[in-house]
């Protein structure tokens, strides 16, 4: 295998398991997975990652620790 395509392998399941993530962090912390996983694809999983980790908790609201 070539460099450049060992590289583009690497980035594509980067990619992937990104893209995964971000659903699954959205429905932990009470958002709509589809909207988010959505976002990944769009922007990038960073971004949504980074605007999902600004955002509260839905399931923890009204509780207060």
């Amino acid at each position: 295998m070539t460099d450049a395509v060992l590289l583009l392998l690497v980035l594509v399941f980067y990619l992937v398991l990104s893209i995964l993530l971000v659903p699954f962090v959205a429905h932990e912390k009470g958002r709509n997975p589809f909207f988010w996983a959505f976002i990944a694809v769009v922007c990038t999983p960073l971004m949504a990652i980074l605007a999902l980790a600004a955002l509260p908790d839905l399931d923890d609201e009204g509780e207060e620790a």
